[in-house]
């Protein structure tokens, strides 16, 4: 886990909004009973750490960037990927 000095650095919202969107995925996939509901809540997730990527590397917070792309990636292959269905 990062510690609070590289989150409070980042001062913009970035560390907020990933940290709002994990739990969020966290929240959703809780109530998801089945598979299917369970991919489109990853697929849900992944288009928006896509989104979320972009815009932080578009505004130079390239550690939130990161971490974004790695949900992005994980989230991608659960609910696109060949072995979701």
């Amino acid at each position: 886990m990062l510690s609070a000095v590289p989150l409070a650095a980042a001062g913009c919202g970035s560390a907020s909004h990933y940290a709002a969107g994990v739990i969020a995925h966290k929240i959703a996939n809780h109530f998801a009973k089945t598979p299917a509901a369970k991919r489109h809540v990853s697929q849900a997730y992944c288009l928006y750490s896509v989104d979320r990527a972009f815009h932080d590397l578009r505004h130079h917070h390239f550690i939130f960037g990161a971490l974004n792309i790695h949900q992005a990636l994980k989230n991608c292959e659960a609910g696109f990927g060949k072995n979701s269905r």
